[in-house]
């Protein structure tokens, strides 16, 4: 998410498979070829009324919430399945279906999936904590500090901004408390996702589980950064 004058644009920055996001084509970076296959690229809309991310304070690559899709229901996937973006936008949090395109409303126009007051969270993704076969999403009370799990129940993200069916599993965590934090693939063996967050004590923690007080695996320095993902 890039500052425009137009407002926040989306840069989709493809990985050359060892780890370098690339902006050009056989990119040169300390003297060295990226082996890069593909340029950077801007992620758009056909309307322009369903860009929300040019106000949007927060962008979360969720996952693929709708799947690979059977257009013509003859039983076979005929269309890929590519990762979906929820942009939270003050108080109103957008689904946007990938694209082979980047026009991220190609195949149908994004899915207001909550309306309240998602200003006051922070957004995480999990995947599928709940072993549904949906992913779900994860969001902190800034203030208040509580943790809560949104069960994603449908292809159209059901679930996914639903506060009442919504479940509280983690308190206390404030952004004074721990202003940062991200949910990353499994460090463990549960084969769920887990949560870096940095503290207000300057350390960085792991919650391997999501629970507890964390493990502290970075000592210093960590009130310095602005963003973890």
């Amino acid at each position: 998410m890039i500052p425009g004058d137009e407002g926040k644009t989306l840069q989709l920055y493809p990985n050359n498979g060892v780890g370098w996001a690339c902006t050009a084509q056989d990119e040169q970076a300390d003297g060295h070829s990226r082996s890069c296959l593909y340029e950077r690229q801007a992620l758009d809309v056909f309307d322009p009324a369903n860009n929300h991310w040019k106000n949007a304070d927060q962008i979360l690559a969720i996952g693929d919430v709708d799947g690979p899709l059977d257009t013509d229901n003859d039983g076979t996937a005929d269309v890929a399945g590519h990762p979906d973006l929820l942009v939270k936008e003050g108080n109103f949090l957008w689904l946007y279906f990938g694209s082979k395109s980047l026009y991220l409303d190609d195949s149908q126009a994004p899915v207001l999936v909550g309306d309240g007051s998602w200003s006051n969270y922070d957004l995480l993704a999990p995947g599928d904590h709940t072993g549904n076969g949906r992913v779900d999403l994860i969001a902190r009370h800034k203030t208040g500090g509580e943790l809560r799990l949104y069960q994603g129940t449908g292809p159209a993200g059901e679930g996914l901004g639903n506060g009442t069916a919504s479940a509280i599993i983690g308190t206390g965590w404030t952004r004074a408390h721990r202003p940062l934090l991200t949910a990353f693939p499994d460090a463990g063996s549960d084969g769920k996702a887990d949560i870096f967050a940095t503290g207000g004590d300057d350390k960085l923690y792991l919650y391997p589980n999501i629970s507890g007080s964390g493990v502290a695996v970075g000592t210093s320095g960590w009130l310095d950064f602005q963003a973890l993902s």
